[in-house]
């Protein structure tokens, strides 16, 4: 069993984003018994389907408790996007766009509604993402 502590600090100095300066830090600390480890692929397709890399794969996760997604595009040109989406039949959203250089942290849906794998695909077909997928139960 691992703790996994989230963090995000928002800040701007004052006069930049607003008037007065701006601070703000949240953190969560999540308790995750199942893990996909940090992996590290080049995400070599460079539009949705069959060959796009699958980075949760639904049917090895619960379905009664959420599961929390990290992702980092390593490229550094920022204008290399991975973009990681939901793998439907009807509709493929995109659920973010990563720049070089991005990271998102995403709390996925722990409902039944989660019934399809979250894949992802590339500008370039070189780009490289570190991801992690942990919950509490697999």
């Amino acid at each position: 069993m691992a703790t996994v502590t989230s963090s995000i600090t928002l800040s701007s100095s004052a006069g930049q984003l607003l008037t007065n300066a701006f601070s703000y830090t949240l953190s969560e600390s999540l308790t995750a018994t199942h893990t996909s480890g940090l992996g590290r692929t080049i995400v070599t397709a460079t539009a949705a389907g069959a060959s796009a890399t699958v980075l949760f794969d639904v049917s090895q996760w619960s379905d009664s408790v959420p599961s929390y997604m990290f992702l980092h595009n390593t490229d550094s040109t920022a204008t290399n996007y991975i973009y990681v989406y939901i793998d439907t039949a009807s509709d493929d959203p995109i659920v973010v766009k990563l720049g070089g250089g991005n990271f998102a942290f995403i709390p996925l849906n722990g409902n039944e509604s989660q019934t399809a794998d979250i894949k992802a695909y590339s500008t370039a077909g070189t780009e490289v993402l570190e991801f992690m997928v942990f919950g509490t139960e697999g």
